[in-house]
Formats: structure tokens, sequence, C-alpha cells
């Protein structure tokens, strides 16, 4: 049998090339699933869709990595902090990241923008954090007003007059 196995080369088992050091869920979410979303609409929107009924999460591969309530927790903990940097960002930031947070889709930011407003319940986190739900459906209703008319809040005009 000593035969068999003499001149076989060893192989690095890769025990050793994963011993580096371990992500949180939270630190895993972050970082390999949210850093590929451009802009806060797209992460809150990803969010609003892993949101089950009440508080919970599903992300199957968090959920296998890390356990259910890990994943869960570490979800819940990013939507709030997601939540209050939504609740703190200017109008005309917002429009401007809307825009750039549906490129590569089939969705318009006018379209995202009426989709959060219908789902808005998925997006207020268990935790507010001192954020209002009423401060949200000023922003949601804002900004779908504000693409429904055409408005760009960068430019400062309407989009829907065209100039010569």
């Amino acid at each position: 049998m000593d035969e068999l196995y003499a001149n076989r080369e060893s192989v690095t088992c890769s025990e050793i090339l994963n011993s580096g050091a371990r992500l949180s869920a939270r630190e895993d979410f972050v970082q390999r699933t949210l850093s590929s979303l451009h802009g806060i609409w797209s992460k809150l929107n990803y969010i609003r869709q892993l949101r089950g009924c009440g508080s919970n999460y599903e992300h199957w591969g968090l959920k296998h990595v890390h356990g259910e309530e890990s994943a869960s927790r570490a979800i819940a903990d990013v939507h709030t902090e997601l939540y209050i940097e939504l609740l703190r960002t200017p109008l005309p930031q917002l429009m401007k990241e809307l825009e750039s947070g549906t490129e590569g889709s089939d969705e318009s930011g006018r379209d995202l923008a009426q989709t959060l407003k219908e789902q808005q319940q998925k997006i207020v986190p268990q935790n507010l954090c001192g954020g209002a739900p009423e401060h949200l459906d000023f922003v949601l209703t804002s900004i779908s007003l504000l693409t429904a008319a055409g408005v760009d809040l960068q430019e400062g005009r309407d989009q829907s007059v065209v100039t010569n």
C-alpha cells in the first residue's frame, strides 16, 4: 500500500488557506453582499426583499454560515443604519443616488421610488433608533412626486420641459 503513495505530492489543505480571521455576520453582509450594490436606495430595496413577515430577514448564505439568529440580527442592524442614513440625507442627494442606484437595472429611478413607497412598511426597521416613520413617509412621498413630475434637483429644473 505504501508503494501507491510513495510518488505522490502533498496537497495543501483548505484549512490552511482559510486560516484568516473569520468575518462577523454583519461584516460578511456588508462586505460581501451590500458592497456590490450602489447607493442607499438599492441597498434598502435589497434589504426590503430579504425581509419576511415581522422582523425576520432571510439570507440563505449568511444563515448557512453564521446561523439564522445571527444573520437576521446582522441584517436588522445594517437595516437600521441605512434607514437613519436615508433620513439624514438631503433630498437633492437622494434624487441623484436614485438614478445612479438603478444603473444596470431594468428598473428606472421613478419605478424604484414607487416600489419603495408602496412597500414602505418593509423599509421601516424594527429598531427605529430615533428615526420617525412619518419622516420616511415624507421622504418617499417627496421623491415619488418629484420623479413623477420629472424634476431634476441636481439641475434645478423640470426635465419635462424641453428647451432649445
